[in-house]
């Protein structure tokens, strides 16, 4: 896997006498390469990103441009640290204003976005232009008549109806956060309280069990007081016995002397006899203070016990009445939020149509500006053409013709249309106009012109040709691919298709393309990673390099990950899944200079994730030819997928997968050298009308991956044979 390694700083000499060591470099490349260099990086916590922010913001601050973009895109993702756009677009500024088009790269898909910045279409193709090492594009300036006062007052109002409507919808969302604020306050009341009535019931429960026992000691005192009494009552008649027996012993004692001792051992046996009930009176009065001091002990408790459920019963009451204004609060919120949508809808139902009309772009055939810069033609080799295309509206279309004929419109917006050729040159005239009345015009011309040589491709006989025929010697590098085609999954449902897409795949680009191919079947999360880190230390700057991978995809729906599926996958485990950020990261340390990802899988459209531009028109195959090749020493890293994030098609019926038919028919048609941008393009109307024969949707995507060190250009497909 790749890490972020600070590898040690060199021992450098300084004349005969100093020595001295350089300050630790942080570089992007594989643990086991940081190892034997000597480096350091974290091996059991890698998803703690902080740790790459300490390996790069010292870099960055020292003005590394590589190490600032390094810096902006963890700050854009949010890696070990709150995500924060607006650092991440100043760090870009840094490095692009040092020429770096990676950062100029990502700091035009900040402007394009508005995320950090304020949003600026101007601005975001400037920064793309630079980082593909163009100047900035011209400013357009509006040449139209100055409108009417009639014409003014309308703009104003609408301006004005706009700003209300803005004001209205911030107002509505203050509105609706009041709500909720209040209505979580009010479920919280509600738990407080239902806890203040657990809490009061509790004390009922004790009260009464306190009760019960001061009742019972109440008895036991009564009794003992009751058997006080009963002791007393006899010690003072043992007392006045005594007294009396001690009377009578002093009279016996004059009168009969013989008398004395059964006198004295009567007083002996009283005087015994009184001083046990001494005992069990003073046992008794013990017993009597335990008893009145645990009554009134179990007195206060109850007191206590009475005071608390009191207290309890009045907050519970407060809090019944709190309740009650929250309650009305909320009801008065939520009538003020039902006046505040209808007045918004009011003001929405009066603001007249804004935003631009229909957006009609061709995808078929090519269009070229011709040296005046006016007229628009394409041109093809036939009495009739197909003129294929897309609309794109902010609102629901109402019409679209050509030539004044009705079309409709298919999957995605795309739109077909047969052209015969009356004469030479034939005018076509497209219009299309959404349910708000706002129309939109596209003209040119289709001319008929002498078709490219027979010998430029081994393309089946009647197939539409594409690409420009290979002419003069332009470089574009070796090229190398690596094919992945998983069927047998184990734990995993079978697929049918895979293997035999990577099998032609990996022939024709081998036989027709003049790639070295290594071609994985079947292959485990080993065998793909290493096949990955094996190209990445191999391939220099002069190489360019394609992987396809064909099976089983899958999101993390925590994180929003895709993720490829070996061979060796389980369903509910992710040991084994191949994150689409370790193959990222994987790209961004690779020397290659061209680099193309295809994936034929489900959810793989998670790797898109920037914005792409175009070769521009109206220039000559010539000068097309010579801008691909410099397009081809441009360092690029793009992917082609089958779909967005939703499921694709594994078979149509044929023995192919609907993305690898298309993929391969286009690889077929081509005459000589294609750009990546071409191929997509005719490609997505192929995958568009098998996903419609079999009544599913099916998406392709194309573009630059962010974060895996894209600059400009784009993947140049060159025939060989």
């Amino acid at each position: 896997m790749v890490v972020d390694c600070l590898l040690p700083g060199q021992i450098r000499q300084l004349g005969g006498k100093v020595t001295y060591v350089t300050a630790r470099r942080a570089v992007k490349t594989a643990a086991r390469d940081c190892e034997i260099r000597g480096g350091e990086y974290v091996s059991l916590d890698r998803a703690n990103y902080a740790t790459a922010l300490k390996v790069w913001l010292p870099l960055a601050e020292q003005g590394d441009p590589a190490a600032q973009t390094y810096v902006g895109e963890i700050f854009e993702q949010g890696l070990g640290t709150p995500s924060d756009p607006a650092a991440a677009a100043t760090w870009y500024r840094k490095a692009a204003d040092k020429g770096y088009s990676r950062a100029a790269l990502n700091l035009g898909t900040l402007y394009e976005q508005g995320r950090g910045v304020p949003r600026d279409p101007a601005q975001a193709l400037n920064w793309y232009r630079r980082a593909s090492g163009l100047p900035p594009a011209a400013s357009f300036e509006l040449t139209a008549a100055a409108p009417s006062a009639e014409v003014s007052q309308l703009r104003a109002q609408v301006g004005q109806l706009q700003r209300d409507l803005d004001a209205k919808g911030q107002e509505l969302t203050r509105l609706s956060a009041e709500l909720d604020t209040a209505r979580k306050a009010l479920e919280g009341r509600r738990g407080e309280a239902d806890a203040d009535r657990g809490t009061v019931a509790q004390l009922r429960r004790e009260l009464d069990a306190n009760r019960q026992r001061e009742n019972a000691g109440r008895g036991r005192i009564t009794d003992l007081e009751k058997s006080l009494t009963e002791r007393e009552a006899r010690l003072a008649q043992i007392d006045r016995e005594l007294a009396a027996a001690r009377s009578a012993q002093a009279a016996a004692e004059q009168r009969q002397s013989t008398d004395a001792s059964r006198l004295a051992a009567q007083t002996s046996q009283l005087q015994t006899q009184a001083d046990a009930d001494r005992g069990q009176v003073s046992a008794l009065r013990t017993q009597l203070a335990d008893s009145r001091r645990e009554a009134g002990t179990q007195t206060a408790r109850v007191a206590e016990l009475e005071k608390s459920v009191a207290e309890r019963e009045a907050s519970l009451a407060a809090k019944n009445k709190e309740m009650d204004a929250l309650r009305a609060s909320v009801a008065k919120l939520e009538g003020e939020t039902k006046d505040q949508r209808e007045r918004l809808e009011r003001l929405r139902q009066q603001a007249p149509p804004t935003g631009s009309g229909p957006v009609i772009q061709i995808m078929q055939p090519d269009l070229r500006t011709m040296r005046d810069g006016k007229n628009v033609r394409a041109l093809v080799a036939t009495d009739r053409t197909v003129v294929v295309g897309r609309v794109t509206s902010e609102t629901e279309l109402l019409s679209l013709t050509v030539n004044d004929r009705a079309e409709k419109l298919l999957t995605n917006n795309v739109f077909r249309s047969d052209v015969a050729l009356a004469t030479p040159e034939q005018p076509v005239r497209i219009v299309a106009i959404d349910k708000q009345g706002r129309r939109s015009t596209l003209e040119f011309v289709v001319a008929r012109t002498q078709p490219p040589p027979a010998t430029a491709s081994s393309a089946p006989a009647g197939a539409t040709r594409v690409g420009l025929p290979r002419t003069g010697a332009a470089s574009f590098g070796t090229y190398y691919a690596l094919v992945i085609g998983n069927n047998d999954y184990q734990q995993l449902r079978k697929l049918k298709t895979a293997v035999t897409d990577a099998r032609e795949v990996a022939r024709v680009l081998e036989q027709d393309y003049g790639f070295k191919v290594r071609l994985l079947l079947n292959a485990t999360r080993y065998d793909t990673l290493a096949a990955l880190n094996d190209l990445r230390e191999k391939l220099t700057e002069k190489d360019n390099l394609l992987i396809y991978y064909a099976g089983h995809g899958e999101l993390d729906e925590r994180n929003q990950r895709g993720n490829w599926l070996p061979v060796d996958a389980e369903p509910n485990s992710t040991t084994n899944w191949i994150s689409n950020v370790a193959i990222t990261d994987v790209l961004n340390a690779s020397n290659a200079q061209q680099l193309l990802v295809v994936a034929d899988s489900c959810s793989s459209g998670t790797l898109t994730r920037s914005s792409l531009g175009r070769l521009e028109g109206g220039v000559t195959d010539d000068e097309r030819l010579k801008l691909l090749s410099a397009m081809a020493h441009r360092r690029s890293r793009m992917v082609l997928t089958s779909g967005g994030v939703e499921p694709v098609i594994d078979s149509a019926g044929g023995s192919h997968s609907a993305f690898a038919q298309a993929f391969l028919e286009v690889l077929r048609a081509n005459v000589g050298v294609m750009p990546g941008q071409e191929l997509f393009s005719n490609l997505q109307l192929r995958v568009a009308a098998i996903a419609d024969r079999v009544q599913m949707r099916q998406v392709p995507e194309y573009a630059p991956i962010k974060y895996a060190g894209h600059e400009s250009g784009d993947f140049v497909f060159v025939r060989q044979n």
